[in-house]
């Protein structure tokens, strides 16, 4: 999982399922969270970022083999979803 912020890139190895790390890297290292983007593999990730008000990425280079499409949260968030973070990036630069 990746949280991408104006000042850098911070990695996170653990599975984010809820938004208390990014909540707490926000408090820690001064993120700023609308500004910033949250890159994840699952569900899980794109609905925390949502809930700590980061802009959600769905990138589907994970291990997991959900079909994403099919899930309600999925349907409700339509987060931009991208085969590879090359696309993914491409993708942040013209936010910006």
């Amino acid at each position: 999982t990746i949280l991408l912020t104006v000042t850098g890139v911070q990695t996170c190895a653990l599975p984010i399922s809820n938004p208390g790390m990014l909540l707490q890297a926000e408090n820690d290292i001064g993120i700023d969270m609308l500004n910033s983007f949250f890159i994840g593999d699952q569900m899980s990730d794109v609905i925390a970022s949502c809930k700590a008000s980061v802009r959600p990425i769905l990138v589907t280079t994970g291990i997991y083999s959900e079909d994403f499409t099919k899930s309600s949260a999925y349907k409700e968030i339509l987060p931009p979803t991208f085969k590879n973070l090359t696309e993914c990036v491409s993708y942040i630069k013209s936010c910006l």
